[in-house]
């Protein structure tokens, strides 16, 4: 997401976090391949919607994933864990 390149994946684990069909990426069925292949298909096919799910993708990497706010927080857990002990 962060390098532009739209995202397709089942709605699995933590991926239901942060992928929204068309919106930051493209959803499919796991364990179906005719449903990845024409989801893939569309991906690359539609360029409108794949335009605005890579930038949208990207606006959500830059705000909530980027370096500097991640290790912020991971400062703040490990802070409240060392002050607990």
């Amino acid at each position: 997401m962060a390098a532009g390149v739209p995202v397709v994946a089942p709605m699995v684990g933590g991926i239901k976090d942060f992928l929204i069909d068309n919106e930051t990426g493209f959803v499919c069925i796991s364990g179906n391949p005719k449903n990845i292949t024409s989801v893939l298909r569309r991906a690359l096919t539609d360029l409108t919607t794949r335009l605005h799910v890579v930038a949208e993708a990207r606006a959500l990497v830059l705000k909530k994933y980027d370096w500097q706010s991640i290790s912020g927080q991971m400062k703040s857990i490990f802070d409240t864990i060392c002050a607990s002990s």
